[in-house]
């Protein structure tokens, strides 16, 4: 097993949440690691971007970093850390559905919402103020979702003075500022993004002459801010010395209406990507998973190739289109 002799702590990554957050916490995994000198895996076997049990990660993705293992063995790294891991429980590292991992990151929001029996999920202003309870108070577990019982600490919290042989970590992680690096990066595989650029001459786009923004509109965002991109676009007053733009987005409304809107810009789209009219956020549809991760990379990838980008504020996707921008 590629691994070191087992002399070294092992971080295990799982989350539930899109490819931006996911990319945005190995980093943050990857800093941490440098820091403690531990080894990383990403397991992505839980079917959002490809089959359940699928190492989805490594078919997609590839990280640089010596401290990351790229296709791993997961059920040797488990018989080899058998006697020392957090949480003990073997079935906590086995492959399970995004939507029903057998643990859950204790948030300070659910104290309100258990309190208020109550969700916030279908109102938009009681979201926003609870994500940001849990901004401010910052979740310190991982919790067993049936016994509600803590089971591990997040990331953030691990006390490695505390452990006393090389242990394998359950890790996960709310969204920090990671430090990009070239090194400490995730990168589509070679021939992801071969194929994506293999795309573009159909579709006639002309990196060096694009503009792409990012409009995310069904997943935690009601904003119209990009109604004022619109209309600058249409004055002259935003990308004015562009012919075409880019518009990477999940919403089918924003996407009509820069369409209909009588630009001077050619606007183009993901050809992989077909919206529909219930604007439901793709990763947590019932698509294909690897149709997900493909029409996410193409997005991703486009605009991270495009002569200009307009990120959209506090998305994880657009920071890390900025952070490929700058380390590609």
């Amino acid at each position: 097993m590629h691994m070191g002799a087992n002399d070294r702590h092992l971080l295990w990554y799982r989350s539930n949440t899109g490819i931006g957050d996911r990319i945005h916490h190995i980093v943050q995994m990857l800093e941490i690691a440098e820091r403690e000198q531990s080894l990383c895996v990403a397991d992505f076997r839980d079917g959002m971007f490809g089959e359940l049990g699928e190492d989805a990660f490594s078919r997609w993705l590839t990280c640089p970093h010596p401290l990351f293992m790229q296709s791993p063995d997961f059920e040797a790294i488990l018989d080899t850390y058998q006697a020392d891991q957090i949480p003990s429980q073997r079935t906590h590292f086995a492959p399970h559905r995004h939507t029903d991992y057998p643990f859950r990151i204790r948030q300070a929001s659910a104290h309100i919402t258990r309190a208020l029996n109550t969700t916030y999920r279908h109102n938009a202003l009681s979201g926003r103020l609870l994500r940001k309870v849990n901004l401010v108070f910052r979740p310190r577990c991982i919790i067993d979702r049936v016994q509600s019982v803590p089971i591990a600490p997040m990331g953030y919290r691990i006390p490695w003075r505390k452990l006393e042989r090389p242990t394998l970590l359950l890790y996960m992680d709310v969204i920090r500022k990671p430090h990009w690096s070239d090194t400490r990066m995730v990168w589509p595989r070679p021939d992801v993004i071969r194929s994506i650029e293999a795309e573009w001459p159909s579709m006639g786009l002309n990196p060096a002459d694009c503009a792409a923004l990012h409009v995310r509109q069904t997943d935690k965002s009601t904003s119209t801010q990009w109604r004022k991109w619109l209309a600058e676009i249409k004055q002259g007053k935003r990308f004015a010395d562009r012919s075409q733009l880019f518009l990477a987005t999940d919403s089918k409304q924003v996407l009509d209406a820069f369409k209909q809107a009588g630009l001077r810009q050619t606007v183009l789209h993901n050809p992989w990507l077909t919206l529909s009219d219930d604007e439901s956020p793709l990763h947590r549809s019932n698509h294909d998973g690897a149709w997900v991760m493909r029409t996410a990379l193409f997005d991703l990838w486009t605009c991270a190739s495009c002569a200009d980008f307009q990120p959209w504020k506090f998305s994880s996707f657009s920071r890390l289109i900025s952070a490929w921008r700058a380390f590609r």
